[in-house]
């Protein structure tokens, strides 16, 4: 399985209440974008990472797009599901290659701002 580093990734003001669109970037061990071909996603949002409850998920094919532009994931949420409450979570990113192997991608804060102007 090849090698990706973990990194910490905090998302800060993520907006309570908009859509939710993020891209981010994923190296290899050489710094190269790394080729996401044939694995699977998923990542989610809890108040601390030992809590059972999931406040937020991404997960491919339906939150979470590995794009073909190798090394690029994209992260959305649409209005209807960003009603959670503000605060900072934790949020982790793990990825399968479609056996067992897993690699952990990301972990880090997932911090929600209330929204200002609601139209």
């Amino acid at each position: 399985m090849p090698f990706i580093s973990s990194i910490k990734y905090p998302l800060n003001n993520i907006v309570r209440n908009d859509d939710l669109f993020l891209q981010i970037p994923v190296v290899d061990k050489d710094g190269a974008a790394f080729n996401f071909t044939g694995w699977t996603g998923k990542a989610e949002v809890r108040t601390t990472a030992s809590n059972p409850t999931v406040v937020l998920t991404f997960a491919t094919p339906t939150t979470m797009d590995i794009l073909t532009t190798p090394g690029i994931i994209e992260l959305t949420q649409p209005l209807a599901n960003m009603t959670i409450n503000a605060g900072t979570y934790v949020w982790d990113l793990q990825f399968n290659d479609g056996s067992i192997e897993r690699t952990l991608i990301i972990e880090s804060t997932f911090t929600v701002i209330d929204d200002v102007t609601e139209l």
